[in-house]
This record gives structure tokens, sequence and C-alpha cells, in this order.
């Protein structure tokens, strides 16, 4: 950063909110943290990972993602073989049938209509 405001030519100080959010709107209050430094114009920029939204979109500009984050979870890999049938073999044979009554039905009754 200090390279950058050197080429460019402008200063700037590095501070974080005094409630260490991102910000929130309550009522009576406005905006906290980070966004309500941003609105108050106590700050011209955040450097940070805000997530967007339609409430903090109304009083900040976004500009477009540099680098997305994936986050992944790791597990134990399973001493048993994986069922890939544990969901649909608690289901029984009067389950399975008025599904397949259902979407006949329903089928049938869109033809009907559509034709």
């Amino acid at each position: 950063m200090d390279s950058l405001a050197s080429l460019t030519n402008f200063t700037y100080t590095i501070e974080s909110p005094k409630d260490g959010t991102y910000g929130v709107y309550r009522e009576g209050v406005g905006w906290t943290g980070i966004v309500g430094y941003i609105a108050k114009r106590k700050a011209d920029l955040s450097l940070n990972g805000l997530a967007i939204n339609q409430d903090r979109s109304q009083v900040v500009d976004y500009t477009l993602p540099i680098m997305s984050v994936t986050t992944k979870l790791h597990i134990i890999k399973p001493s048993e073989a994986i069922n890939y049938n544990t969901y649909t073999a608690v289901m029984t044979w009067q389950f399975w049938t008025a599904t397949i009554i259902t979407l006949l039905a329903t089928s049938l009754t869109f033809w009907v209509l559509l034709n």
C-alpha cells in the first residue's frame, strides 16, 4: 500500500471501527461498523471481505470482486461403504405407488387442459 500511495501521491490511514463490525443498520442509530464509516464519510473506501447485500448497497458502492474464496468442509472418510439408497430405502411401496399415480394424473391433467 505504501508503494501505491507514493506512486499515485495519496495518503492513507488504516483504522478499524470501534464496534468491530462490518456494519448493520440500527433504527435511531443508522449504520454501524465499516459501512457506517463510509456512509458518514469518515472513510473513503474499505478493503475487506464485506458481504454484498441489498441494504448495504443503498449506501455503499461495490466493485466487482477481484478474488473469490470457497470454503470446503473435510471429514474423515467413512469406514463403511456409502449406501446411496439411504433416503429412498425407507419409502414404502405405497409411497412409490402414490408418487407414480400423482405424476401420471398431473401429466394427464396438463395434457387435457392444453389440448
